[in-house]
């Protein structure tokens, strides 16, 4: 096989990255930590390692930098044939592409079948220590970071049978050897008939059958000690979770008490702003009404200047040097007192705007502090919204049953295995496809048209037309059947157990995790 190219994307350190392969030799160079090794191993669990992977497996190629699924693409040749490899490691939803150039593409479990066959390899499977199951696939060939100096010659063994076939396969028909390897194969293997009675399993009350016990005892005292120590970081996690949202919550009623204080300040402001305006208000009538009194008396004296001036006409023909010095002294005093009332409008008109210009700024201000006002006491509504819903919170909390820690393994034990029963049922579902078709082809109740598809998890009639009439049996007959069985028993199962724990009357199916997550809390 031949590596052409390959495209790592949201896969730990990297971002996005494309590498195009040299026909003959290619060699990555760079500092350290930059993340050669992240780009070798995304390219062999590409090839080695189920896109529909969880756990740990999964988690160790979530990138730390961007959002998104861990993708990886993989151009290669073997055996004449060109292929395009593209897997979506997302959980349980992952995807699987291959693509054989010429050929149609395929997908899902279908698509990691054909691609273990093109390999020459079993597939890894998934569970526990998936990782180092993958990580021997090809370990004669592949040499991870750190280990080029280990003994290559153990997983070369455990590979002998595959790699003989394929040298009989390529015209090495017989595998030729001399009589003094003959003698030494023969030496080793009377040497494992003595420590071994079939197999791999060594014979009974030999030091290897005694390592043996105990090396297993040890893997299963481990892994039972991995499972409680992420159970136990799961409830650390929860706690500090809720403990800072406590903490949190208490910061914000104290900002939010220190605003209502504030906003009682600034109400009492606006009270005596509002008195200052009621004030000003009163002083703008009495100046009204001083204005008013004065224009009268103005009137007055204009009606009193023209009864003068008759009088004066009357006069002046008997009297013409007495008119003429009283005229030229009139005219002095009406200028005076034209200079006079102008200075006295001048100065009313000047009060007057003055006044005018004072209220519109109060009115304004009183507007302003109003409108702030309101904006206030919204805010207080919504402290008053928050700290009812809290107050509910809290006793909703505390109606919460108590379980112990024995009961809450048990809760998620049984929800692991529905889970696991759930996606194997999903999985045996059947998608029908129309790509042509000149008849009306309904599946059940509903039709479909040309280039729509549909997905299928129990037993349907697919009518092609009026006369044709097809009946589709996904996941095998039997074995669905016995999935969803399966499903039902786990689903009666998890809920007699939280009947007795006094959790939930029913769990969402969408979420089994969530009535454990909302109703159940360790007891202290």
């Amino acid at each position: 096989m031949k590596l052409v190219s390959a495209t790592v994307r949201n896969y730990r350190l990297h971002r996005e990255v494309m590498v195009e392969f040299d026909p003959f030799r290619t060699l990555i160079g760079g500092p350290n930590e930059v993340g050669k090794s992240t780009l070798i191993e995304a390219i062999h669990r590409a090839l080695f390692l189920k896109s529909t992977v969880t756990g740990e497996a999964h988690k160790s190629m979530v990138s730390s930098i961007s959002s998104g699924h861990p993708e990886v693409e993989v151009c290669f040749s073997t055996n004449g044939n060109e292929y395009k490899l593209t897997k979506r490691f997302g959980g349980l939803s992952g995807t699987t592409q291959l693509l054989r150039i010429g050929a149609a593409t395929l997908s899902g479990g279908e698509a990691e079948t054909r691609l273990a066959k093109v390999l020459g390899v079993k597939a890894a499977g998934g569970g526990r220590g998936v990782l180092d199951r993958v990580s021997q696939q090809w370990a004669h060939l592949w040499v991870w970071q750190g280990m080029s100096g280990d003994d290559p010659a153990h997983h070369a063994a455990a590979q002998q049978s595959e790699l003989l076939q394929q040298l009989q396969q390529t015209g090495g028909t017989v595998a030729m050897q001399s009589e003094l390897d003959g003698k030494v194969a023969t030496r080793f293997t009377r040497a494992r008939d003595e420590i071994f009675k079939s197999g791999e399993n060594a014979r009974a009350g030999t030091d290897l059958d005694s390592a043996q016990r105990e090396v297993a005892a040890a893997q299963t005292a481990h892994s039972d000690a991995v499972i409680r120590l992420e159970k136990l970081q799961q409830a650390i996690n929860s706690f500090e979770t809720a403990e800072a949202t406590v903490q949190r919550t208490a910061t914000d009623l104290e900002e939010l008490g220190k605003q209502r204080q504030s906003l009682n300040e600034k109400l009492a402001r606006a009270d005596n702003l509002q008195q200052s305006a009621r004030e000003q208000k009163g002083a703008v009538v009495s100046a009204k009404d001083s204005l008013d009194s004065l224009e009268k008396a103005e009137q007055s004296i204009g009606d009193l200047r023209r009864n003068i001036a008759e009088v004066r006409g009357a006069l002046e023909p008997k009297q013409v040097e007495l008119r003429q010095a009283e005229s030229r002294v009139a005219d002095l005093r009406k200028c005076a007192e034209e200079a006079e009332r102008e200075h006295l409008d001048d100065q009313d008109f000047t009060r007057n705007a003055r006044l005018r210009r004072d209220l519109a700024a109060a009115h304004v201000s009183v507007l302003e502090k109003r409108t702030r006002m309101a904006e206030l006491q919204k805010h207080l509504d919504r402290v008053r919204t928050l700290q009812d819903d809290i107050r509910s919170y809290r006793h909703q909390l505390s109606e919460f049953p108590k379980v112990d820690r024995d009961a809450l393994k048990e809760l998620q034990s049984i929800e692991g295995e529905l889970g696991q029963a759930k996606a194997a049922l999903n999985a045996m579902a059947a998608e029908i496809e129309v790509i042509s078709a000149d008849l009306v082809i309904r599946v059940g109740d509903q039709p479909i048209e040309q280039g729509g598809s549909r997905t299928i998890a129990e037993t349907t009639d697919v009518m092609v037309g009026d006369s044709v009439c097809l009946r589709i049996h996904p996941g095998g007959g039997d074995s669905l059947g016995e999935a969803r069985k399966n499903v039902r028993a786990l689903n009666e199962r998890l809920q007699s157990a939280l009947d007795q724990c006094g959790g939930p009357r029913s769990l969402d199916s969408r979420s089994p995790s969530l009535g454990l997550d909302l109703c159940l809390r360790l007891s202290a």
